[in-house]
């Protein structure tokens, strides 16, 4: 499902979320995009986990377009 989506990750009591588009299907590309947007290393990125996926606003009701 494609749409406008929150994303949550949390490190040792430290939550961070940001709102960006993509597809539900595909996680580790919307923890990427987490990441780069809060400007976390490729060497800490390990330490986080993804623990929320919020839909803020559906655009396609399927993949197919």
């Amino acid at each position: 499902m494609i749409g406008l989506f929150e994303v949550s990750a949390t490190k040792a009591g430290k939550t961070i979320t940001c709102t960006m588009f993509g597809n539900i299907a595909e996680k580790e590309q919307l923890f990427g995009e987490l990441m780069n947007q809060h400007k976390i290393e490729q060497s800490e990125r390990h330490l986080w986990k993804l623990t929320n996926i919020t839909t803020k606003y559906n655009s396609f009701a399927n993949d197919a377009f």
